[in-house]
């Protein structure tokens, strides 16, 4: 391949000619070729310039250099041209940690491309698991330049999340990747040549929206992901698989639950609240699939009460013969709500896939032992078991979005079933603001035996056809405020939803 690099940074920071330069970057393709991974960006010698310095964050970052304190990872640090650069720019060796897979790419750029002995740290680690070895968090900045788009889809949210834990409060994470105008997965192979033990899976791209959701939902602040021109990072890569390139940037801001519910419940103060959601977000992690909304601490407060139907639902409460069934029961703040609210402890019953949340809940989160009825099983087949029709109530909140199309479909026919005459179901979910469509996967770890599926994210539409074909008298409508108290925009095509439906 005649490739004609751009050479500027090395005829700079090594001070030699354009031919010397131009020699070193294609002797460092050819010793890369012998044992690593080629990566396209290597092969199009794109190593020849600096492009860190091009990202909207680096003014930002840069005017810390000099801070006495200051301390900077690099991730994908490679042949290290990015680093040199930033070097060049004032900051100091001893503020610098290195980071890649292996140590090939960086021994070739330090002895074949700039023929210098950088003092820097250097720590050689496999940085999309958890845990990471050998590396101690405590950064102030992370630099990912060119990084997310050569990961799984699991890697790049294991990635994300080491970042998020590695940086100091109010750290900054920026980076570069390739992406798409639609999230997904393509065939190109994570790399594992020169890696022993890695095993090949499809690489994941990103969507400027996947991109903004996944980093908010870790719990960044002030997301900014965009796009950049094609000449920002892959001018020279004939052929690339990726149509964007995303520049992104964000800040570790303190983790801050609401946690208003289980401070008046419980009776403690806002830092012990605080401590109980942060030990059930660990235990969960462990052993079980940790939905979204659990990542943002969402369960230190009530979502039932937002549901527009609700005081008219509450006002049943104290009837002798109310029976509710709590569907997606978690780890029991709704049921608590409930009871607050006047609902007898004899007149519910909860449910979920597995008691692990629940039993999680009165270990950790509220440590009590309510006394309800509880049967774990699952409620989105033909024939759930273990539990008895007959409720004058349904609660289901949060849980059609992370169904499939066809176990929604069990999920709502089985509420129908369950239900007396007159019986109310009464739910919230997350909805498609366009058309109905797949989006991830249904979770399976910690549930044996449970198949993965792709779920399915009806809207306003779907929705209430799918609830009258069953004979309910439907009402469905979007919530204005649920998931996103804080500022952070709505960047997915999503609205949140709310149902009613009644029996006849």
């Amino acid at each position: 391949m005649n490739l004609e690099p751009d050479v500027s940074f090395i005829q700079s920071y090594c001070k030699i000619d354009k031919e010397e330069a131009n020699k070193r970057v294609q002797d460092t393709i050819k010793k890369v070729e012998e044992t690593l991974h080629v990566y396209g960006c290597v092969r199009a010698g794109l190593f020849g310039k600096a492009f860190i310095h091009l990202h909207p964050k680096y003014q930002d970052v840069s005017a810390r250099f000099t801070n006495p304190d200051f301390k900077l990872l690099e991730l994908g640090c490679c042949f290290g041209t990015d680093i040199r650069k930033m070097i060049s720019d004032g900051l100091r060796q001893e503020s610098i940690t290195v980071s890649d897979l292996t140590d090939g790419y960086w021994n070739v750029g330090a002895n074949v491309l700039f023929k210098d002995n950088l003092n820097v740290k250097a720590v050689f680690t496999d940085f999309a698991v958890d845990p990471v070895v050998g590396l101690e968090p405590g950064f102030d900045v992370i630099s990912a330049q060119a990084v997310l788009h050569v990961l799984s889809k699991p890697q790049v949210e294991t990635f994300l999340k080491n970042c998020f834990n590695y940086l100091y409060k109010d750290g900054i994470l920026f980076g570069t990747c390739g992406g798409s105008d639609v999230a997904k997965e393509w065939e190109e192979q994570t790399p594992t040549k020169g890696l022993e033990g890695r095993v090949a899976t499809n690489r994941y791209l990103h969507s400027v929206e996947s991109l903004t959701e996944l980093l908010t939902v870790i719990g960044f602040q002030d997301v900014q992901v965009t796009i950049v021109p094609p000449d920002f990072l892959f001018k020279h890569v004939p052929g690339t698989p990726t149509n964007c390139l995303f520049a992104y940037s964000c800040r570790k801001g303190e983790f801050k639950p609401d946690v208003s519910f289980i401070k008046e419940y419980c009776k403690i103060d806002e830092k012990e609240a605080t401590k109980r959601i942060l030990d059930t977000i660990r235990v969960i992690e462990e052993s079980h699939h940790v939905y979204k909304c659990i990542q943002m601490g969402m369960f230190g407060r009530t979502i039932i009460h937002l549901h527009p139907q609700y005081p008219e639902i509450k006002v049943n409460f104290v009837k002798p013969n109310f029976k509710l069934l709590e569907l997606g029961c978690c780890f029991g703040t709704d049921a608590r709500k409930m009871i607050s609210d006047g609902l007898n402890p004899s007149s519910i019953t909860v449910s979920d896939l597995t008691d692990v949340y629940w039993q999680t809940g009165k270990a950790v989160l509220f440590k009590d032992n309510l006394n309800v009825k509880a049967v774990f099983t699952d409620f989105a087949t033909e024939s759930p078991v273990g539990l008895e029709p007959g409720f004058s109530a349904i609660s289901a909140q949060l849980i059609l979005h992370v169904l499939s199309k066809d176990q929604c479909q069990h999920f709502l026919s089985n509420c129908f079933k369950y239900l007396v005459s007159g019986g109310m179901l009464f739910g919230t979910c997350v909805g498609s603001a366009t058309e109905p469509h797949l989006w991830g996967k249904t979770p399976t770890k910690g549930l044996n035996g449970r198949q993965e599926h792709e779920r399915f994210l009806h809207n306003k539409e779907s929705l209430t056809q799918l609830l009258e074909s069953f004979g309910f008298k439907v009402k469905v409508g979007t919530l204005e405020s649920w998931v996103r108290s804080g500022s952070q925009p709505n960047t997915r095509q999503v609205q949140h939803l709310y149902f009613f439906a009644v029996k006849p």
